[in-house]
């Protein structure tokens, strides 16, 4: 069940960066009128995808807290963070809205990252203790 918590926050703490960044680019295309007051601006940024966003980001720091009760801080902070720029440059790749593009060598240190947290992950035992 641990690997589920940390599983659950890293994907969720991703996905929460691609809504915010969602939610920029529809700002960006349905910019406010001259003159638009205080509350109408606050509106606008707080759109509908940076809203789910930021509720994603309270659960990925509940699931967080959680995993930790199984993980090593040295171990499940390294997971998260790489696992989250894999997921993140991925899904910026996959999703059309985004446009962004991978390039060969962003491809390749994806690669290192992934491998960077299988040797983080396959640690031998004798040398982690959980607490």
């Amino acid at each position: 069940m641990r690997w589920f918590f940390l599983l659950f926050a890293m994907t969720i703490n991703s996905a929460a960066s691609v809504f915010l960044k969602l939610g920029s680019k529809y700002a960006e295309a349905n910019p406010l009128a001259d003159g638009a007051g205080l509350v109408d601006k606050v509106f606008h940024f707080l759109n509908a995808w940076t809203i789910v966003a930021i509720v994603m980001f309270a659960l990925n720091v509940l699931a967080y807290r959680k995993a930790l009760d199984g993980f090593n801080l040295s171990i499940a902070n390294p997971i998260m963070v790489s696992g989250g720029v894999v997921l993140v440059a991925t899904a910026a790749w996959l999703i059309p809205a985004l446009s962004e593009r991978l390039c060969w060598w962003q491809v390749l240190g994806i690669g290192m990252i992934v491998a960077g947290i299988w040797l983080v992950v396959y640690t031998p035992a004798r040398a982690v203790s959980t607490h």
